[in-house]
């Protein structure tokens, strides 16, 4: 499987969301929330193979991209998609950097995940429709955000088709209930 930002619009788009989110980050790591998520890190810790920005803090994949996100969320200068209903960077940007300082990954396949990451996280709230959230008690911010971060793999090239059934089975199960 081969992933292209097809344009240089898509690419220029890209990385202003990544840098809208990493200013996100930085800005929410001096607020209350953005202090309790960095000595979350500092406490939990993990592996250290990823970086929590704004900080001299290395952790585990999952804590740097949970940290990462707390502080993308805290001060709700993230962006936001009003068409899905959704916060697609605070989550899919984060771990999109997670994994791919997991992997080692390039730039370029860092700007692709995050590229599908919006695109398959926005696409599947605006598919579910405007009334999910009232019908199902069930917000459509954090759903989009899931969907987008799970399949980061696939970008990343780390994807594994004998695992494929994997990469959508928690989402989906979090979104039905």
């Amino acid at each position: 499987m081969r992933l292209r930002l097809c344009q240089n619009s898509g690419r220029r788009e890209t990385k202003r969301h990544v840098l809208d989110t990493f200013a996100a980050i930085v800005s929410g790591s001096e607020l209350p929330p953005g202090r309790s998520a960095l000595a979350f890190a500092k406490e939990y810790g993990g592996k250290e193979v990823a970086t929590v920005v704004s900080s001299k803090l290395l952790c585990g994949p999952i804590e740097a991209a949970l940290t990462n996100a707390m502080l993308a969320h805290s001060d709700e200068t993230d962006d936001s998609h009003p068409g899905s209903q959704s916060h697609p960077g605070c989550a899919v940007i984060p771990a999109a950097l997670a994994v791919g300082e997991q992997f080692g990954i390039s730039g370029s396949h860092f700007l692709r995940a995050v590229s599908l990451g919006y695109d398959v996280g926005t696409r599947f709230t605006i598919i579910v429709g405007e009334r999910y959230e009232s019908e199902t008690h069930r917000s459509t911010h954090s759903i989009a955000p899931l969907f987008g971060a799970r399949l980061l793999p696939v970008a990343q090239q780390v994807f594994r088709p004998d695992r494929c059934d994997c990469y959508l089975a928690t989402p989906r199960n979090s979104v039905l209930g």
